[in-house]
């Protein structure tokens, strides 16, 4: 199955169902293929996680543990 880079407009949609726990089953995040599921390979434009998982790239190192195992906040660059 293979999925289009999210538009800046998915993107904040799906942050909000994020916070809201709207990212369920036949959810948003299901809808345009940002469901959390495991693959080999990732899109263009998204970070495959330590566990498998494919996320946007943009939410890595955004103090967020995306991935649910943290590995898109491991080796962030930290401004002083």
């Amino acid at each position: 199955m293979s999925h289009s880079v999210p538009t800046l407009q998915q993107l904040i949609s799906l942050a909000g169902a994020a916070l809201t726990g709207e990212d369920e089953p036949g959810s948003r995040l299901q809808t345009i293929g940002l469901d959390k599921q495991a693959t080999d390979e990732c899109e263009a434009g998204q970070f495959q996680c330590n566990n498998k998982r494919c996320i946007p790239t943009i939410w890595r190192c955004d103090d967020d543990d995306d991935c649910s195992d943290n590995s898109d906040e491991e080796n962030c660059q930290v401004l002083a």
